[in-house]
């Protein structure tokens, strides 16, 4: 499945042969304001996991999520309920600051499941600092109180309706996705260790 959704967002180019360029497809513009800024944004992650936490970090339960979530999830909901014209208008900074709010939530939840650092209580907003300067990204203000979303209630899903308005998609699909993932990490940190 994940291949099916990546051929849609990296679909080859519609170009005539005559060196003039055709309309821009949905593909490209897919390609452009969400492939390209996501695979940046991915290599950054891995990067850095790779050089700032230990031997022990559990960076494979973190790809597993940021892969379903990033790669998967969030472009899948932005490829249902963006037009063309809206999809040319996403721009990097905006994806990615999702993407960073809801790595950091991530982290947050399963910190002692993911790294048994010795500065447990530090360890997940120092990593997801670096990622932010490396990115050159920004925690959505929405998201100023430095609160952790509430993955279990669905009562108490204002996070995912704040962010759903924020990058344009339906916050309860937000919700169901990162909630899922979130718990999914702890399975597949269980189920290797």
């Amino acid at each position: 499945m994940l291949s099916r959704i990546l051929n849609k967002i990296f679909g080859r180019s519609n170009r005539s042969n005559e060196g003039s360029a055709a309309p821009v497809s949905r593909n490209e513009l897919g390609l452009k304001h969400i492939g390209e800024p996501t695979t940046a944004f991915l290599r950054t992650v891995t990067d850095t996991m790779a050089e700032k936490c230990g031997p022990d970090f559990r960076s494979d339960a973190v790809l597993y999520y940021a892969e379903r979530v990033f790669c998967k999830w969030i472009p899948t909901l932005i490829d249902d309920a963006y037009t063309d014209e809206q999809l040319a208008e996403l721009t990097p900074e905006k994806l990615r600051s999702v993407y960073l709010a809801l790595l950091w939530d991530m982290l947050r939840h399963n910190r002692t499941e993911l790294w048994s650092s010795p500065d447990t209580a530090q360890w997940v907003d120092a990593l997801c600092a670096e990622i932010a300067l490396r990115s050159d990204t920004q925690y959505p203000d929405i998201f100023s109180d430095n609160h952790v979303f509430d993955i279990y209630n669905i009562d108490n899903d204002r996070w995912a309706d704040e962010l759903g308005k924020y990058i344009g998609v339906p916050g309860v699909k937000l919700f169901a996705c990162h909630s899922a993932l979130v718990a999914g990490v702890v399975e597949k940190v269980e189920s290797t260790q």
